[in-house]
């Protein structure tokens, strides 16, 4: 979803060493900030900022190693306003 090769042309060595579409933002300047909430990321956020919903633990979205998408709005407003306009991307 944020790599521009295709599922075909896959390869998990050549992935490593190819910037994605977090990279690109974050070398352009934005502070990217990637959430997870499950099992990780496959390596798409190993070059940026990662917050684990899971240590966060909020037992109204969090079941043992699992937590809910929810979980990913959890303290949003807070973290968004942390961030200057320059360093958000805003979308409708």
């Amino acid at each position: 979803m944020f790599s521009n090769i295709s599922r075909t042309d896959y390869d998990a060595t050549d992935a490593k060493y190819t910037e994605n579409l977090l990279d690109i933002l974050q070398t352009s300047g934005y502070k990217v900030l990637w959430l997870g909430n499950d099992d990780g990321c496959k390596g798409v956020c190993n070059r940026v900022p990662t917050e684990e919903m899971i240590k966060i633990n909020n037992p109204e979205y969090c079941y043992g190693q699992y937590c809910h998408d929810e979980s990913l709005l959890d303290g949003l407003p807070e973290t968004w306003s942390r961030r200057t306009a320059a360093e958000r991307i805003q979308t409708c």
